[in-house]
Formats: C-alpha cells, structure tokens, sequence
C-alpha cells in the first residue's frame, strides 16, 4: 500500500510493517493503523499513521534505557492481544523530541505493546513508580 506522510514523503508500506491498535494510543484514539518504520540508527524507530499523514510518533527500545524495565500483562490484555509467548512481544516507548534535543525523553510509564504475531497493538499505562513519563534519554548515552 502507498502512504503519503508528511515527514516521509510517499512511503511503500508492506503488510509485516503495519500495526493495529484496536483503542488506538492516548490522546489519538481515532487512529488505529499504523506503520513501524526503521531508521539508520536501529536504536530510534517511527510510528507513523496510516489514518493521519502528519502523525508519527517516534519510539524506542524501553530497554535499552534502563536495564531493570520490566513489568508484567494482566490477562485482560494477554487475552485481548492474543499473546501465548513472551517471545511474541515487542515492547516500545514513545519519545518526545523537543526544540533542545538534550531534553529529549521518553515515556516509560505508558508503554506500547506489540504482538508480533498478529500485529495488534496496545499502548498500557503502569502502575509503577519507578518509571517515569519523562525518562531522559541523552544522560543513557545514546
């Protein structure tokens, strides 16, 4: 399928790049389709709309920030998303990439949940205090 995007330009999207998010992500619950998009670095990633071309989230490895991260599914989502393996799931973080990139962060306490398998998606909000919305990235040397 071609996609016009705003920060991409006309895009090939295959099939194996597209994910749905059933209840879409936080504060955009009306766009449900998107495609992962790799960059030259494999650390930072694109989530770009299929529905809306100026939307694209970038995201990354949570991770890859704090070693530590870890949190488990509750069985509404396991069920929901149809997860059977922990190898199924690809976990990310979406990144705020302000005016001063050194105060770029991401977001740990809602992080997006992707079954590999299927292709659903599902943006969680944890209940942990150890992770932050704001999670400095720079100070992680990356």
């Amino acid at each position: 399928m071609i996609v016009d995007t705003a920060n991409f330009g006309e895009l090939n999207v295959k099939e194996e790049m597209t994910i749905t998010f059933p209840d879409g992500i936080l504060g955009f619950e009306e766009l449900r389709q998107f495609a992962m998009l790799e960059t030259d670095t494999n650390t930072l990633l694109w989530l770009q709309s299929l529905e809306n071309a100026n939307i694209a989230f970038p995201i990354i490895c949570p991770f890859l920030l704090q070693d530590d991260y870890s949190f488990e599914l509750d069985d509404v989502v396991l069920t929901k998303m149809d997860i059977t393996s922990e190898d199924d799931v690809m976990v990310y973080s979406i990144v705020t990439i302000p005016e001063k990139i050194e105060d770029m962060t991401a977001n740990l306490l809602a992080p997006l949940v992707v079954n590999n398998k299927n292709r659903l998606g599902q943006q969680i909000v944890l209940r942990d205090e150890r992770y932050p919305l704001k999670h400095k990235i720079l100070r992680e040397g990356l």
